[in-house]
């Protein structure tokens, strides 16, 4: 109780709220490749602060009305990072990180300043970039003739390559198939 009436004239009260916080998960799509794709390296360590990887999400909360700016590594934790920070930590072999998405594919790019305007779980998709590579032919004599397929089932491509240097997408594998004309092995 305040006291009566009689005890004091004029009161201000005042209700001091805070927002609560929800979650974002941060999907690193790790996990939609080809066989023999490569992971991100777990855990990823921002600052000093490792940030547990499970099954290709990081988990992380965001303050209601607030921009992504700051995320909170726990719900309850005083300890922030930014995606520009993850983004920036994160390794995996043979790929590097472009963007974050608002889905896996065909989705708009998430920007930090986005405020989160919602009581619902978001959700935001790493996209990565193969890095490629360079393949030499040098088929040293004039009677060999070379193959080389990538892919698989319908989706394998077929083509006979002339000497020269041939730009190669990571994770992409390559046969090499040399059949010799007769008197050379």
């Amino acid at each position: 109780t305040f006291g009566t009436a009689t005890d004091f004239a004029d009161n201000t009260i005042t209700a001091n709220w805070e927002a609560n916080r929800y979650k974002v998960v941060l999907n690193l799509n790790d996990n939609n490749f080809e066989n023999g794709s490569t992971k991100v390296e777990s855990p990823i360590v921002v600052e000093g602060n490792e940030l547990e990887v499970k099954q290709g999400l990081v988990e992380l909360w965001v303050v209601y009305g607030t921009t992504y700016e700051t995320l909170y590594m726990g719900e309850d934790s005083d300890e922030t990072v930014t995606l520009t920070q993850i983004a920036n930590a994160m390794k995996r072999d043979g790929y590097t990180f472009s963007a974050w998405m608002t889905a896996a594919e065909d989705g708009t790019v998430f920007v930090e300043t986005n405020k989160h305007e919602t009581e619902q779980t978001a959700t935001i998709f790493a996209v990565w970039t193969a890095k490629e590579f360079k393949l030499t032919i040098n088929k040293n004599i004039d009677k060999v003739e070379v193959e080389v397929s990538t892919g698989s089932g319908d989706n394998k491509v077929v083509i006979t390559p002339v000497e020269g240097t041939y730009t190669v997408v990571f994770d992409t594998t390559i046969s090499l198939k040399a059949t010799v004309s007769e008197g050379y092995n």
